[in-house]
């Protein structure tokens, strides 16, 4: 409420000082009419929050002058702020309604004073009536011109206050645009650091995901490996024998540490660079590998391998060696493990499907995992990545794990 009147008050006040004002003349020279100099009062205060109002009562207050035969007072030079308040604040309705007023006022005072002269003679303040009337009408042709004088009087009274306020309504509606300009393009400005943000924060996530699959799949591996040597090195009588275990155990330590390594280079690449980066090897090395430290592998390709772009050979490699990881874990040693490759073309443009499957035979007395590991749901993430899946079920004692990527050419 405060806040509301402290917003009113300046116009109130201008209202309160033209009353004053036309009241002293009303009394000061013995014309006019209480009521006009009321009507004024409420007019001029309107002219900043209310222009259409105040228009209207400029017409109400014409109107009266003409009815009833009262002077019009000097004071009544105040209207003009009027003419500025309408198009300085008023709507785009409010300042063709009050340009066209002025036009409206000057013409109605030429046909008043070429036609209605009588009414027009007592409006005059500080004028004789005699006296203009005699100029008006003698000598013959002066009155046509003289009858003119009332458009210029409408037009320089009211004329350069309107062009003032529509001159500063104008300047006052380029400057917010301009403020309005830079407001959005500040938003835009943070909107865009912040997705900025929001995506770095993304990349580190992403990036710290494939750094723990990348890791989990590397050292899973490799333990895996050392374990089953360590474990049957403990029933072996031959040196010999012994001796190659543990050379064995060591290559397999080596490649670990390698890959680790290569792992953790690969997080100083940033951008394409690391999704471009390919695997330490290819699935048939997996598969040597694997063979070479003394466990039994079977091996199937079906169809023509082909080369793959890096991001889906990173894909293949780290699946299969999860794969060939929890089979040597978790499978019977005793038995082979049997990997197949199945390679299918379904067009010309080298399109296609590659199929990994790991079987291998669950021991009667394998304990369950204690926990579910991030192997499985590790290799979900990297071949949904690709457009890929996997299946992993247990099936009369088998237990069988079939990743399916898509396959496209290697562009050349």
């Amino acid at each position: 409420m405060t806040r509301h009147v402290r917003r009113w008050w300046p116009d109130a006040a201008l209202g309160v000082l033209v009353a004053s004002a036309g009241a002293f003349e009303m009394s000061a020279r013995s014309i006019g009419r209480w009521w006009i100099v009321a009507v004024l009062a409420v007019a001029v205060g309107l002219f900043r929050r209310a222009p259409v109002a105040a228009a209207a009562l400029l017409w109400v207050l014409l109107y009266a002058h003409l009815r009833t035969g009262s002077t019009l007072l000097i004071t009544e030079v105040t209207t003009a702020l009027v003419a500025y308040g309408a198009a300085r604040w008023g709507r785009t309705v409010t300042v063709w309604f009050s340009g066209l007023s002025i036009l409206a006022l000057g013409v109605l005072g030429v046909w008043l004073v070429g036609t209605r002269l009588d009414i027009v003679l007592p409006l005059v303040p500080l004028v004789d009536a005699a006296t203009l009337k005699r100029v008006l009408v003698d000598p013959p042709g002066v009155g046509t011109q003289v009858a003119l004088i009332p458009l210029g009087l409408a037009l320089v009274g009211f004329g350069p206050p309107w062009l003032l306020g529509l001159a500063v309504r104008s300047i006052d509606e380029a400057r917010r645009s301009r403020a309005l300009q830079h407001l959005a393009e500040d938003h835009a400005a943070l909107a865009h650091q912040q997705v900025e943000r929001e995506r770095e924060i993304a990349e580190l996530r992403a990036g710290q995901a494939r750094l723990a699959r990348d890791v989990h799949d590397v050292v899973g591996h490799s333990l895996a490996v050392i374990l089953a040597q360590a474990q049957a090195a403990a029933y072996l009588q031959d040196p010999d024998e012994v001796r190659a275990t543990v050379d064995r155990i060591a290559d397999a330590a080596r490649r670990s540490l390698q890959d680790v390594r290569t792992v953790l280079e690969s997080t100083q690449v940033e951008g394409a660079a690391v999704r471009a980066q390919r695997p330490p090897g290819t699935l048939d090395a997996l598969v040597t590998g694997l063979r070479d430290a003394g466990h039994g592998v079977e091996s199937t390709v079906i169809g023509i391998p082909q080369p793959l772009p890096p991001e889906l050979e990173t894909v293949a490699y780290r699946v299969a060696q999860e794969m060939l990881t929890n089979a040597v874990r978790h499978g019977d040693r005793r038995e082979p493990v049997h990997v197949e490759q199945v390679w299918s073309t379904h067009s010309g443009d080298g399109a296609g499907q590659l199929r990994l499957e790991v079987r291998n035979t669950v021991a009667a007395d394998a304990a369950p995992p204690q926990r579910p590991g991030l192997g499985v749901d590790g290799m979900v993430r990297r071949l949904a990545s690709v457009g890929g899946s996997l299946d992993a079920r247990l099936h009369d004692g088998w237990f069988v794990a079939t990743a399916s990527l898509p396959v496209r050419a290697v562009l050349r």
